[in-house]
């Protein structure tokens, strides 16, 4: 038997994930009830993904740190030439380190020219 049932007429129920210009109606902390489109609701959980070419802008070459703001306080992954980076420090190896409180990457080894960053919020 399905749990969701259709609360405002006109607005059909769906059983499955919502299309992006779907309303769909939740309740805020204060208690009262909203309606949204999915697609105001779903981007304001997650940014869309960013890349950025190193000496591009965001990424300086030969700087071990960028910013980020829409990484602030949230959970990231980021790739480097398209292969998932460790946040463990390994001697001679890859990894990166992300300051949630401030959206700073630090990255090691530092970019080099035409290098391709990507930042993945989950």
């Amino acid at each position: 038997m399905p749990c969701e049932i259709n609360v405002i007429p006109g607005i059909p129920a769906s059983l499955s994930t919502p299309a992006a210009g779907d309303l769909v109606i939740f309740t805020l902390a204060d208690g009262t009830s909203v309606v949204r489109t999915w697609a105001t609701i779903s981007g304001a959980f997650t940014p869309a993904d960013a890349e950025w070419l190193a000496g591009g802008g965001v990424v300086a070459i030969g700087v071990a740190t960028f910013t980020d703001s829409a990484s602030v306080g949230r959970r990231v992954r980021l790739f480097r030439g398209g292969i998932k980076q460790q946040t463990t420090a390994v001697a001679g190896g890859y990894y990166y380190a992300h300051n949630n409180a401030t959206g700073v990457f630090t990255v090691t080894p530092v970019p080099s020219a035409e290098e391709v960053f990507q930042r993945e919020i989950y």
